[in-house]
């Protein structure tokens, strides 16, 4: 059977701005608000916690920094000094749920079953049993007319599942009984897919929130990197950070130029490991409520709102420095 689908189920994660705020109260989780976006985040880093019980952050925050879950509550190690993850700097507490969550939202998610509800994994074993009975029974030589009750059930399926190597079926009668039995077979193996996830899409609100400005850097270089794994996951990021954008741009040009660079001098440029073609990228700033793309024709980004008032800082600084006098 062809894997490639047109459906494909996502998996949902929204990381809010405010996640440090989370990692900042104990047992968050145990919080029941109704429709709260902070509720929803500690939930799946909770999940996250479940199976990620030990963490290595220091590649992000250029110091050896690492999180372990001891007796169910959260400890940072840094530099040799163990303290609760409520006692951490904010930076900390702010890294450490977004990497924890987007590891487990990226990769172990993928390495378990997916829990159903009830009624779900109920309706999923009836229609593989039904499916499986009828399959069998015509394999066996029964005439699909005793089979009347499921017939358009069976053509709406295959209907469905046209993007894989099943037959779209208009009339049940014109299919031998082997090649529908097989049908059948394949559908019920198909539909059983459906109910799995096939890949992860992130919602990720400002992601610089309390993270020095080499951190945005290794954030996104790690990010990239994490992100291209095989799925087809994808990221929606808002940020206010121009680091945020210059780290992308970086990645952008890398996989530009990444056929004209030496091999053994590939590992030279911090972002190697997370290049990634323009194409791949889409960057708008929001503009008096209208969203403007700022990237050039190669996909690299150009002039914008962010880059724009780095500039203007900078320039003021240059102008206030002609009145310097410097007194030695």
């Amino acid at each position: 059977m062809n894997d490639k689908m047109v459906f494909a189920y996502p998996k949902i994660c929204y990381i809010p701005s405010e996640r440090n705020f989370v990692a900042g109260v104990p047992n968050f989780n145990k919080y029941n608000e109704g429709n709260n976006v902070l509720l929803y985040f500690a939930y799946d880093w909770s999940e996250a916690k479940e199976e990620i019980k030990k963490l290595d952050i220091s590649n992000l925050l250029n110091r050896k920094v690492s999180y372990e879950n001891i007796n169910d509550k959260d400890y940072i190690f840094d530099n040799g000094s163990k303290l609760l993850l409520t006692n951490a700097s904010s930076g900390v507490q702010s890294v450490l749920p977004l990497c924890q969550t987007i590891i487990y939202m990226l990769s172990n998610l993928y390495q378990k079953q997916r829990a159903l509800s009830p009624s779900k994994e109920m309706a999923k074993k009836d229609f593989a049993t039904e499916m499986i009975m009828v399959a069998n029974r015509i394999a066996n030589g029964e005439n699909i007319s005793n089979f009347k009750k499921h017939s358009n059930r069976l053509i709406s399926i295959f209907k469905i599942l046209e993007s894989f190597d099943v037959k779209v079926i208009n009339k049940l009668s014109d299919l031998s009984p082997r090649d529908l039995s097989h049908n059948i077979y394949e559908a019920v193996h198909a539909m059983d897919q459906l109910f799995n996830y096939h890949f992860t899409q992130l919602f990720i609100e400002e992601p610089e929130q309390n993270l020095f400005p080499d951190t945005q850097q290794e954030f996104v270089y790690w990010l990239l990197e994490m992100m291209q794994n095989g799925k087809d996951h994808a990221a929606i990021i808002t940020t206010h950070s121009p680091y945020i954008l210059f780290a992308l741009n970086n990645c952008m040009m890398g996989g530009l130029v990444r056929d004209n660079i030496p091999e053994e001098e590939t590992s030279d440029f911090p972002s190697h490991s997370a290049w990634i073609k323009p194409k791949l990228i889409s960057v708008f700033e929001l503009d008096n409520g209208t969203l403007r793309c700022v990237q050039d024709e190669d996909g690299i980004i150009e002039d914008n709102y962010l880059n724009k008032a780095y500039k203007k800082n900078s320039e003021e600084y240059l102008e206030l420095l002609n009145y310097y006098e410097d007194e030695e």
